[in-house]
């Protein structure tokens, strides 16, 4: 139905960046981190794709794509692979994390601002985190602030489970990946 690999830049998605933390796409965040089928991955950088990084001043950029489904079937499933050096908070406490949503093309992302809690896409562990993709997150493999490698970690979201259901059949909807970060501190996301 859908597939980004980001071997062409942002390739599908269209980037809303805040001013100083953009989403890039290039090889920088995948030759620090395992389990990438492809180069390149998108990221946040505050260098322009240098680093993995994002500077510690509060700040939301997004990437989006549309995506229409198939006029048939219900089963349909979101799946993407991550890794983060997020402030290792959970729940209401992270201030550092990505966020999926699932909006109506008709929601256009605005750099520093927030997609409505409405369109988020939590589910399972992601839930128990408030939606938030971040070392607090409680799925995630690495443990905060480890030395070891970075692992991307595969996330399967069972679209059906959200109010839109199997009535997403035939509709185009907006993917959105959030990136959002207060000012305490400083670290890394890639997708």
């Amino acid at each position: 139905l859908f597939e980004e690999s980001f071997e062409s830049g942002l390739g599908s998605f269209t980037a809303v960046n805040d001013s100083n933390n953009e989403w890039i796409a290039s090889t920088t965040a995948n030759s620090l981190i395992t389990g990438s089928t492809s180069n390149n991955s998108a990221f946040i950088s505050d260098d322009s794709g240098t680093s993995w990084d994002y500077t510690s001043t509060s700040e939301v950029s997004h990437i989006y794509a549309d995506i229409t489904f198939p006029t048939t079937g219900e089963d349909f499933t979101l799946k993407f692979k991550w890794a983060g050096e997020g402030e290792d908070g959970s729940g209401a406490s992270s201030w550092d994390y990505m966020r999926v949503s699932l909006a109506p093309t008709s929601e256009t992302p605005a750099a520093g601002t927030e997609i409505t809690s409405t369109y988020r896409l939590d589910y399972g562990s992601s839930a128990q985190n408030y939606g938030k993709y971040n070392e607090g997150h409680p799925d995630y493999p690495d443990p905060p602030d480890s030395d070891s490698p970075k692992t991307y970690f595969q996330e399967t979201v069972p679209l059906t489970e959200f109010s839109e259901g199997t009535a997403l059949a035939g509709q185009t909807k907006r993917l959105i990946f959030t990136w959002k970060n207060d000012g305490s501190i400083s670290g890394a996301t890639p997708i």
